[in-house]
């Protein structure tokens, strides 16, 4: 299992925005390129921390046919209603107990 950990600073009054174009595009991608979902949460400082859950990496980085201008546009009204978008940590999985 491959893990990517990612951390949102969300603008203030746009956290519903965010958090359905985040839902939209981890739907995607439970159909399209094979993803275990994800989960999403909130620091106590009111950043959110998403974790979203591969089979591998090359599941994670496939691009196996272009994105649809639905996706597109969920992307960047993610990003837009945002003012810092980071990728925390990508993580091999060594043991699950």
């Amino acid at each position: 299992m491959f893990t990517v950990m990612y951390s949102f600073r969300v603008k203030p009054g746009h956290e519903e925005v965010f958090q359905r174009n985040w839902a939209m595009i981890t739907e995607h991608y439970l159909h399209t390129r094979g993803s275990h979902g994800s989960r999403l949460h909130t620091d106590k400082d009111g950043t959110f921390v998403a974790i979203a859950l591969w089979p591998d990496r090359a599941s994670w980085g496939a691009h196996g046919h272009p994105d649809s201008p639905e996706l597109n546009a969920a992307r960047a009204a993610m990003r837009d209603a945002c003012t810092e978008v980071k990728t925390q940590y990508e993580l091999e999985v060594v043991q699950d107990l």
